[in-house]
């Protein structure tokens, strides 16, 4: 359990998660939604298997792109929202993209 500053406690929010869905271009899928307060923290993707490239969209911004096999470890404030989007190409239009993620919020007190 980790202490907050009103000294009430909650429980350690950290995830970590693997998800497997249809490569079909610009269909985004969540990986994290913020519920009131904005974390801080450090999220780590990793694009198990992709169609073509696996794109990485933080707070409706996409901020990298991975190909198979590769990963990616970013640590920022205000985290609103997480989300990816597996494109297609000519060679392999159709298949499965999986993502591995692990994300530990942060929340500070102003």
């Amino acid at each position: 359990m980790e202490s907050s500053c009103s000294k009430r406690t909650k429980s350690k929010d950290d995830i970590s998660e693997c998800f497997t869905f249809e490569c079909t271009s610009g269909i985004v899928r969540f990986l994290y939604r913020a519920v009131g307060v904005r974390p801080c923290g450090t999220f780590t993707i990793k694009a198990e298997k992709a169609c073509s490239r696996v794109i990485i969209n933080v707070n409706f911004e996409d901020v990298d792109e991975l190909s198979e096999g590769e990963s990616i470890t970013i640590t920022m404030s205000d985290i609103e929202r997480i989300s990816v989007r597996c494109t297609t190409s000519t060679s392999q239009p159709t298949g499965m993209c999986k993502v591995s993620f692990c994300f530990e919020p942060k929340y500070t007190c102003c």
